[in-house]
């Protein structure tokens, strides 16, 4: 069995299994119908790196050295409760190839509990994926047609690619003049097709998006015990300095001692008259 997460904030000091712990945080009932509840999750290092380029392959994930199942475990757990897991089209793109797949189907060893809990809660089996995609020049994963598979583009983007794209199950959303598409007309668009429970997968870039629009409702965040350093890294934001700082409540921190290396959790919940109320 799974030792637990020390809760440290709010109430007294209580052990919580690991496995539930953010299922129980209830996210499907924070937030407002029209106007949708956005989150995501990111695990950093005590030097802020969140993402940094695969030696082997390029692409950029998370440190492996601050990368550990305990985490990845609560973050598919943030997952499971989403009508619709908003990503890149680089993450879609990584599906097609065959990665993440944990992520897209929401199964794999020690995840057999999170498609039952979706049924019980009147849930398909798995989120709708929306993914950002400029220039739709992304690769669908087989079977792209079994669920609601949106790709998010500006106006401008290829006719031909959004052809393409449809044929394989996909469906084209143009949300305006581009490249780059404000948080407002992404999240609008999805809660317009009934997708209210957004959880975010896409980034740095993303979260700046959300951030800057003042649609990102919660962030769960994770901070190993560990020092990564190297210069090519991406940070929690990626995008221009905010001109105004973007303030969160704590709503709840969590002490995780069984991990390698150990790490805290913090909730913390935006600022601002939606806020939604503390986890239990």
């Amino acid at each position: 069995m799974a030792q637990p997460l020390l809760r440290l904030y709010p109430g007294r000091v209580a052990e919580v299994p690991l496995a539930g712990a953010f299922l129980g945080h209830d996210l499907r009932q924070l937030g407002a119908p029209a106007t949708g509840f956005v989150y995501t999750g990111f695990i950093t290092s005590l030097d802020g790196r969140v993402a940094e380029p695969d030696p082997i392959t390029g692409l950029r994930g998370v440190p492996r050295s601050i990368a550990n199942e305990r985490d990845w475990r609560l973050f598919l757990e943030l997952v499971a409760q989403a009508d619709l897991l908003l990503v890149s089209d680089r993450l879609l793109s990584a599906f097609a190839k065959g990665r993440y797949l944990q992520l897209w189907d929401l199964a794999g060893p020690g995840l057999d509990d999170l498609v039952p809990w979706r049924r019980q809660q009147g849930l398909p089996d798995r989120p709708a994926v929306a993914a950002v995609s400029p220039w739709l020049n992304c690769s669908l994963p087989a079977g792209a047609a079994e669920r609601e598979l949106l790709l998010l583009a500006p106006d401008e983007a290829s006719a031909h690619r959004a052809r393409s794209l449809t044929g394989q199950g996909g469906e084209v959303l143009r949300l305006g003049p581009g490249p780059t598409l404000t948080g407002d007309a992404i999240v609008d668009a999805l809660v317009d097709r009934s997708h209210t429970v957004i959880c975010s997968v896409a980034g740095p870039q993303m979260l700046h998006t959300l951030v800057t629009s003042g649609r990102l409702g919660r962030l769960y965040l994770t901070q190993a015990h560990c020092l990564v350093g190297g210069e090519d890294y991406d940070s929690l934001l990626k995008g221009p300095r905010l001109e105004v700082g973007r303030a969160f409540n704590l709503s709840a921190l969590y002490l995780d001692s069984a991990s390698s290396p150990g790490q805290i959790v913090q909730v913390l919940d935006s600022v601002s008259p939606a806020s939604p109320s503390k986890p239990q």
